[in-house]
């Protein structure tokens, strides 16, 4: 008794008609699948788009209510107060917690810089 029964082709051909003219092709039977894998993600983004989910509305800014200002001498008296921590540091031997004081003084050192010539350079607001 056989396991699968005999199918019997139309008359000319030696493969399963699936739409194809190349015998063995059964990658095009699946291609409705692969046309909407491609298509609906495409369809959906157009829609986002247009209902102005992703980028059709526009978000506005809040106007800053004021400058950012620095304080540069408060600035320079956090990086000498460090400086100082990390030498004491170093003398009882804390090596690495000396390193990290040394390099948060540097931040706040570079920090101040960046303020000053932030003061500096800057031009007044336009009609001032």
């Amino acid at each position: 008794m056989p396991m699968f029964a005999e199918v019997k082709l139309p008359a000319g051909t030696d493969h399963a008609s699936n739409g194809s003219s190349r015998p063995g092709s059964w990658r095009n039977a699946m291609r409705p699948t692969q046309t909407a894998r491609r298509v609906l993600p495409a369809l959906l983004a157009t829609m986002l788009l247009a209902g102005g989910v992703l980028a059709g509305q526009t978000v506005t800014a809040e106007p800053a209510a004021a400058a950012y200002t620095c304080n540069v001498s408060k600035l320079k008296a956090d990086a000498r107060k460090e400086r100082d921590r990390a030498a004491k540091l170093k003398r009882l031997g804390a090596t690495t917690e000396a390193k990290k004081a040394l390099a948060k003084a540097a931040a706040l050192e570079k920090r101040a810089k960046q303020c000053a010539d932030a003061d500096n350079s800057s031009r007044p607001p336009f009609g001032k």
